[in-house]
């Protein structure tokens, strides 16, 4: 353990300390955007401004740095007092955990450490360091934003995350955050360092630090996974990139589109995308200054669509070649879509569910989907949909639509109490002789928030498949009931905060997908590699096989 004497001596500049912490933790040296970000936090701890925002790409270790960062103030005044205040109470807590972490762990930070002189705070919530003046407020002090903040005093404010992907999906949580934030500036108590930090990333188009920025007048800085891809990207943000970003471009232009950080190349960039779904990656990664609306999260382009028969898939579909056989259809909004050609062997299919969306309102549609998963795709075989409710010539089309495909699960949404279509549907299938196992479940989150998260990142992959019977249902319920009602319109026109008057079809779709991912296996890296080697194997031989047969010019 160190004492006063030598700590003098260990007084190092932020970035120093963390990258010692880092190495002595987790026997890594901190990358580049890890050292900016101790370089703005040291500034501004002694800078005549006092608020900021912080907006940084995830993953980069904005919490761990500024734990570090609160123990690296203590240690030079041990009298200030820090309030932590995050989007949950777990969340503040870990950040408090770990700076008391520091002290037992860290031979810098053990000096202030408390000896358990009596009276002093040693909780995982609150705390006080060692040759503190005893005061009513602790040393650093934990809270959620939900939680009483009103009879904390702090010197330092540090707001951690307090806008999540949770509190932000409805206008009144924002709202609510929105409101609690303004409470901060009257939490600060006189001393000689009066500041507060927002460390965050984005969640949502209308963020509190847009809010916070433009009417309270806090700097703001924000840096993404990657430099913008062109001048027209660099000037929407708006002038908010932090400072060495510019920089960086200015002296080197061949930094356009380059990652700004040294843990994360472009494929795992572009990986991180296809997984998170290009609007969340758009805020999250990007913290893209403009309306998320211009970011369509479904897109034609990503859909496959060919021809399989009933209880099979396609294992061998040419994914990296997607050759165009057919005409070209334009969408609703002027996209198009493709036919590709069949070029993989059939296989069974190893797991198809039905997924049923009862008519709410009286112009909605009775909706059903069926689809299949399997190789770690979804192979969507028909989405449809009319009016006929729960007359009985409609739930046994339902019924043997559902026997067609090799159907044995159907899943009926029963938010508003339709355990009777379930009585219905068991009526008429002993009716039939048929034989499956109905499950009714309730859709508690935001619809078009469950939509895009389900959909986009399946998308994103092309991990979806149609068999061309979708398109021509989506193109019959379009004539027959109007272009709003068609799973292709739904699909094109879905948007995180925009409420669709029709969504039955891609509602419908949903629900199947998000009941497939639970029941499907867990896919590992290796197998899925080894599967994508043998879809190639298999689009060679096809393809030969077609040579040989004289059928392919």
């Amino acid at each position: 353990m160190l004492d006063e004497k030598e700590v003098t001596k260990y007084l190092l500049s932020l970035s120093e300390t963390v990258n010692m912490v880092i190495k002595e933790t987790i026997g890594k040296e901190i990358t580049e955007q890890q050292n900016w970000l101790c370089f703005y936090l040291q500034e501004w701890a002694y800078a005549q401004e006092k608020n900021l925002i912080i907006e940084q790409f995830r993953g980069l270790g904005k919490s761990l740095i500024t734990s570090i960062f609160v123990m690296w103030i203590l240690l030079r005044n041990r009298d200030l007092k820090i309030l932590v205040i995050s989007g949950s109470n777990t969340k503040a807590k870990n950040f408090v955990r770990y700076c008391y972490m520091l002290m037992k762990k860290i031979p810098l930070f053990s000096l202030l450490l408390q000896k358990g002189r009596a009276g002093e705070r040693t909780s995982l919530n609150e705390f006080d360091v060692a040759g503190a003046t005893i005061t009513q407020d602790p040393s650093v002090r934990s809270i959620g934003i939900e939680g009483t903040i009103t009879s904390a005093r702090a010197n330092v404010i540090i707001v951690d995350d307090a806008e999540t992907k949770i509190n932000s999906r409805t206008e009144a949580g924002r709202q609510f955050i929105l409101e609690t934030t303004t409470e901060f500036e009257a939490l600060l108590t006189a001393g000689a360092k009066q500041f507060i930090v927002y460390l965050g990333t984005r969640h949502h188009r209308d963020s509190l630090y847009h809010h916070v920025r433009e009417e309270r007048g806090y700097k703001h800085l924000i840096t993404p996974v990657y430099y913008p891809r062109d001048e027209k990207e660099l000037e929407s943000y708006r002038g908010l990139l932090s400072p060495h970003l510019y920089e960086a471009l200015k002296k080197d232009r061949t930094l356009f589109g380059k990652p700004t950080d040294s843990r994360f190349n472009e494929d795992e960039i572009r990986k991180k995308m296809q997984g998170m779904g290009k609007t969340a990656f758009a805020m999250q990664m990007l913290l893209r200054v403009e309306d998320e609306n211009t970011f369509r999260p479904l897109t034609l382009d990503d859909v496959l669509i060919t021809n399989f028969k009933p209880r099979t898939v396609i294992r061998g579909i040419d994914i990296l070649g997607r050759e165009l056989i057919d005409e070209v259809i334009r969408g609703a909004l002027g996209e198009v879509y493709h036919w590709y050609r069949d070029v993989g062997l059939a296989k069974k299919s190893h797991l198809t569910i039905m997924a049923i969306d009862p008519a709410g309102k009286g112009d909605d549609l009775f909706s059903w989907s069926i689809v299949s998963g399997m190789y770690g795709r979804f192979y969507v075989h028909d989405v449809n949909g009319n009016r006929n409710g729960y007359k009985e010539e409609n739930l046994r089309l339902v019924l043997l639509e559902a026997r067609k495909f090799g159907v044995r699960q159907i899943y009926i949404e029963d938010n508003f109490g339709d355990e009777i279509l379930i009585a219905l549907l068991k009526k008429v299938s002993s009716e039939l002789r048929l034989s499956f196992s109905f499950i009714g479940f309730k859709s508690t989150a935001n619809k078009e928030m469950r939509i895009i998260d389900t959909l986009e990142p399946i998308f994103n992959q092309h991990k979806i498949i149609f068999e061309e019977q979708v398109i021509y249902s989506s193109n019959r319920i379009s004539e027959e009931y109007g272009e709003e009602y068609s799973l292709i319109h739904q699909m094109l026109n879905a948007r995180r905060e925009t409420k669709q008057d029709h969504d039955d079809c891609i509602d419908c779709l949903t629900m199947a997908i998000d009941k497939l991912k639970g029941l499907l296996p867990i896919i590992s890296k290796k197998s899925e590699e080894r599967q994508r080697i043998n879809d190639i194997v298999d689009f060679q031989t096809s393809k030969i096989n077609v040579l040989k047969a004289g059928k392919l010019n």
